[in-house]
Protein backbone atom coordinates (compact mmCIF):
# COMPACT_ATOMS: atom_id res chain seq x y z
CA UNK A 1 0.00 0.00 0.00
CA UNK A 2 1.21 3.45 -0.71
CA UNK A 3 0.90 6.32 1.40
CA UNK A 4 0.39 9.94 0.51
CA UNK A 5 1.32 13.02 2.77
CA UNK A 6 -0.10 16.19 1.58
CA UNK A 7 1.26 19.17 3.50
CA UNK A 8 0.41 23.03 2.90
CA UNK A 9 -2.47 22.52 0.55
CA UNK A 10 -3.25 25.92 1.02
CA UNK A 11 -3.06 28.32 4.13
CA UNK A 12 -5.92 26.29 5.94
CA UNK A 13 -3.75 23.46 6.45
CA UNK A 14 -0.78 25.41 7.52
CA UNK A 15 -2.64 27.33 10.04
CA UNK A 16 -4.10 23.79 11.43
CA UNK A 17 -0.25 22.34 11.30
CA UNK A 18 0.98 25.24 12.77
CA UNK A 19 -1.47 25.41 15.85
CA UNK A 20 -1.05 21.46 16.39
CA UNK A 21 2.86 22.28 16.76
CA UNK A 22 2.71 24.58 18.92
CA UNK A 23 0.84 22.71 21.33
CA UNK A 24 2.49 19.31 20.73
CA UNK A 25 6.21 20.78 20.79
CA UNK A 26 9.25 21.03 18.95
CA UNK A 27 9.76 17.39 17.86
CA UNK A 28 6.34 17.51 16.03
CA UNK A 29 7.48 20.89 14.17
CA UNK A 30 10.44 19.47 13.16
CA UNK A 31 9.22 16.63 11.69
CA UNK A 32 6.03 18.40 9.63
CA UNK A 33 9.72 20.86 8.50
CA UNK A 34 11.17 17.86 7.16
CA UNK A 35 8.09 16.93 5.64
CA UNK A 36 7.66 20.55 3.84
CA UNK A 37 11.42 20.83 3.26
CA UNK A 38 11.14 17.07 1.39
CA UNK A 39 8.36 18.33 -0.97
CA UNK A 40 10.07 21.54 -1.49
CA UNK A 41 13.37 20.67 -2.38
CA UNK A 42 11.82 18.73 -5.08
CA UNK A 43 10.01 21.45 -6.20
CA UNK A 44 13.40 23.33 -6.68
CA UNK A 45 14.89 21.51 -8.48
CA UNK A 46 12.29 19.17 -10.59
CA UNK A 47 12.80 16.06 -8.89
CA UNK A 48 15.28 12.87 -10.27
CA UNK A 49 15.09 11.51 -13.84
CA UNK A 50 13.36 8.11 -12.44
CA UNK A 51 10.57 10.51 -10.58
CA UNK A 52 9.93 12.38 -13.78
CA UNK A 53 9.55 9.31 -15.74
CA UNK A 54 7.20 7.96 -13.01
CA UNK A 55 5.37 11.07 -13.49
CA UNK A 56 5.04 10.53 -17.22
CA UNK A 57 3.49 7.79 -16.80
CA UNK A 58 -0.09 6.97 -18.04
CA UNK A 59 -1.41 5.35 -14.63
CA UNK A 60 -0.05 8.09 -12.77
CA UNK A 61 -2.84 11.21 -12.43
CA UNK A 62 -4.58 7.94 -10.59
CA UNK A 63 -1.78 7.07 -8.06
CA UNK A 64 -2.58 9.22 -5.41
CA UNK A 65 1.38 10.05 -4.81
CA UNK A 66 2.24 13.01 -5.19
CA UNK A 67 3.66 15.00 -8.25
CA UNK A 68 7.20 15.83 -6.18
CA UNK A 69 8.62 13.64 -4.00
CA UNK A 70 12.34 14.84 -2.45
CA UNK A 71 15.56 13.75 -2.28
CA UNK A 72 15.71 14.94 1.61
CA UNK A 73 16.07 10.85 2.37
CA UNK A 74 16.18 9.02 -1.03
CA UNK A 75 16.95 5.39 0.81
CA UNK A 76 13.92 6.05 2.46
CA UNK A 77 11.78 7.13 -0.03
CA UNK A 78 13.11 4.24 -2.49
CA UNK A 79 12.44 1.65 0.14
CA UNK A 80 8.91 3.19 0.98
CA UNK A 81 7.57 3.33 -2.24
CA UNK A 82 9.48 0.13 -3.99
CA UNK A 83 8.52 -1.77 -1.39
CA UNK A 84 7.07 -5.31 -1.70
CA UNK A 85 4.49 -6.43 0.78
CA UNK A 86 4.67 -9.93 -0.13
CA UNK A 87 8.32 -10.47 1.46
CA UNK A 88 6.16 -9.02 5.03
CA UNK A 89 2.93 -11.17 4.05
CA UNK A 90 4.90 -14.37 3.80
CA UNK A 91 5.54 -14.44 7.39
CA UNK A 92 2.25 -13.32 8.51
CA UNK A 93 0.85 -16.80 10.00
CA UNK A 94 -1.57 -14.88 12.93
CA UNK A 95 -5.33 -14.41 11.64
CA UNK A 96 -5.71 -11.69 9.14
CA UNK A 97 -9.15 -9.82 8.05
CA UNK A 98 -7.97 -8.14 4.83
CA UNK A 99 -11.34 -5.67 3.34
CA UNK A 100 -11.04 -3.76 -0.08
CA UNK A 101 -13.36 -1.65 -2.13
CA UNK A 102 -14.00 -2.62 -5.47
CA UNK A 103 -13.99 0.94 -6.58
CA UNK A 104 -10.61 1.62 -5.08
CA UNK A 105 -8.40 3.78 -6.79
CA UNK A 106 -4.94 3.22 -5.16
CA UNK A 107 -4.83 -0.17 -6.06
CA UNK A 108 -5.85 -3.10 -7.90
CA UNK A 109 -7.78 -5.09 -5.34
CA UNK A 110 -8.79 -7.47 -7.19
CA UNK A 111 -5.08 -8.54 -8.29
CA UNK A 112 -4.08 -7.31 -4.39
CA UNK A 113 -6.21 -10.20 -3.18
CA UNK A 114 -5.14 -12.95 -5.50
CA UNK A 115 -1.49 -12.23 -4.40
CA UNK A 116 -2.44 -12.12 -0.88
CA UNK A 117 -4.55 -15.29 -0.79
CA UNK A 118 -1.88 -17.40 -2.34
CA UNK A 119 0.75 -15.44 -0.60
CA UNK A 120 -0.85 -16.05 2.97
CA UNK A 121 -1.66 -19.99 1.73
CA UNK A 122 1.71 -20.35 0.91
CA UNK A 123 2.70 -19.42 4.69
CA UNK A 124 0.45 -21.68 5.75
CA UNK A 125 -1.77 -19.14 7.17
CA UNK A 126 -4.96 -21.21 8.10
CA UNK A 127 -7.08 -18.14 9.71
CA UNK A 128 -7.72 -15.75 6.68
CA UNK A 129 -10.92 -13.69 5.75
CA UNK A 130 -11.05 -11.78 2.67
CA UNK A 131 -13.90 -9.42 2.09
CA UNK A 132 -14.74 -7.32 -1.29
CA UNK A 133 -16.92 -4.38 -0.86
CA UNK A 134 -18.83 -3.25 -3.25
CA UNK A 135 -18.98 0.62 -4.28
CA UNK A 136 -16.34 0.99 -1.90
CA UNK A 137 -12.84 3.18 -2.20
CA UNK A 138 -9.87 2.66 -0.86
CA UNK A 139 -11.06 3.94 2.69
CA UNK A 140 -14.07 1.64 2.77
CA UNK A 141 -16.55 4.44 2.21
CA UNK A 142 -19.39 4.05 -0.47
CA UNK A 143 -18.08 6.26 -4.01
CA UNK A 144 -21.32 7.85 -5.54
CA UNK A 145 -21.83 8.32 -9.60
CA UNK A 146 -20.43 11.36 -10.86
CA UNK A 147 -24.04 12.75 -11.06
CA UNK A 148 -25.06 11.91 -7.56
CA UNK A 149 -25.83 15.03 -5.62
CA UNK A 150 -23.57 15.15 -2.34
CA UNK A 151 -23.80 13.61 0.70
CA UNK A 152 -22.15 12.67 3.40
CA UNK A 153 -19.28 9.69 3.58
CA UNK A 154 -21.18 6.72 4.48
CA UNK A 155 -18.98 2.95 5.04
CA UNK A 156 -19.97 0.10 3.19
CA UNK A 157 -22.59 -1.70 4.60
CA UNK A 158 -21.47 -4.54 7.21
CA UNK A 159 -17.88 -2.71 7.61
CA UNK A 160 -18.14 -2.77 11.48
CA UNK A 161 -20.15 -5.25 11.68
CA UNK A 162 -17.71 -7.89 10.02
CA UNK A 163 -14.91 -6.27 12.18
CA UNK A 164 -16.43 -6.76 14.93
CA UNK A 165 -18.21 -10.46 14.81
CA UNK A 166 -14.36 -11.17 13.45
CA UNK A 167 -12.43 -10.07 16.31
CA UNK A 168 -15.02 -11.38 18.72
CA UNK A 169 -14.85 -14.75 16.95
CA UNK A 170 -11.14 -15.23 17.56
CA UNK A 171 -10.59 -13.73 20.61
CA UNK A 172 -14.09 -13.33 22.47
CA UNK A 173 -15.73 -10.48 24.26
CA UNK A 174 -13.79 -8.04 27.39
CA UNK A 175 -15.06 -9.00 30.78
CA UNK A 176 -15.91 -5.26 32.32
CA UNK A 177 -16.95 -6.45 35.55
Amino acid sequence: MLGRVQVGADQGRNDSVNARSASTGPLFSKGIDSIQNYFQVTLDIGGTAEQRATRAESWFPYSSLPAEAGPTNPDYNRWFLFLDPVRIWEKVTVPVLAMWGSNDINLPAERSEEILWTTLKTAGNRDVTFKMFANADHTLTLTRPKDAPWDFPRYAPGYFDLMASWIHQRFGSIDRG
